[in-house]
């Protein structure tokens, strides 16, 4: 009688999309939950090894072929099966790092609670500003593109259209910022200034719009993160 050895047991593996979806926050794990996590892929045999040896869902990724064999995983069958599991963990936290969001934003429609009344057809229609999301190596720009009157943007509920911007972070090589005064008016009615982010990628500039004293902190978190791509980029070789 053959004997089923752990690999054995995890051949009917999930598909990838799935076995990702159970990863969700495993650098979070502990040595006993990660233990868990591989005894129900089928290499419970070992669950034992990552408590004794207190590996945890932040440290395992590192594991490598040798380290396997010195904490006791000695079945050349087990440790293909145990690579195969560091490949989804390693790839599930590269995913992780690349859609991070560090920082959102939103663009200013109304200086006045009139101008939004204005612009909103009195409040029955949903604001819909251009979005930002700054992620550890994009700045995705959503735009809105809307009927304005003058500067201000004209009943939401019709007249748009959208777009996505992807920016990558590594072609970012300046920053800038233009305070903009609220209109006279809009200042008798307590109306906010705006500040324009004027952001370089050598090719084009991209303007975005955000209320003032926002701006400063956009442009820090943004540069923070083209200097850790930067960084990257020359420990990985790259130009």
């Amino acid at each position: 009688m053959t004997e089923t050895t752990p690999l054995m047991q995890g051949q009917n593996m999930p598909p990838i999309g799935q076995e990702m979806d159970r990863l969700e926050g495993f650098a979070e794990w502990d040595a006993f939950q990660l233990s868990k996590y591989f005894e129900s892929v089928g290499l419970g045999n070992y669950s034992e090894l990552f408590i004794t040896h207190k590996i945890t869902g932040k440290t395992v990724p590192l594991l490598t072929d040798s380290d396997l064999k010195e904490i006791g995983v000695n079945i050349v069958g087990d440790r293909l099966e145990f690579k195969h599991h560091l490949k989804m963990l390693q790839l599930k936290r590269r995913t992780e790092r690349r859609t991070r969001v560090v920082w959102k934003g939103k663009e200013p429609l109304y200086y006045t609670v009139f101008d939004k009344a204005f612009g909103t057809c009195c409040y029955l229609c949903p604001d819909d500003p251009t979005q930002y999301t700054l992620t550890t190596h994009h700045l995705k720009i959503k735009e809105v593109d809307q009927l304005r009157c003058g500067a201000i943007k004209v009943c939401s509920c019709c007249c748009k259209s959208y777009q996505q911007n992807n920016i990558d972070l590594t072609q970012i090589s300046d920053t800038d910022i233009n305070g903009i005064p609220a209109p006279c008016l809009a200042v008798i009615c307590c109306g906010e200034g705006r500040e324009e982010v004027i952001i370089s990628t050598g090719d084009e500039e991209i303007s975005i719009l955000l209320l003032a004293g926002e701006g400063a902190t956009a442009v820090n978190h943004i540069m923070q993160q083209v200097e850790e791509n930067q960084v990257i980029a020359r420990e990985s070789g790259g130009h």
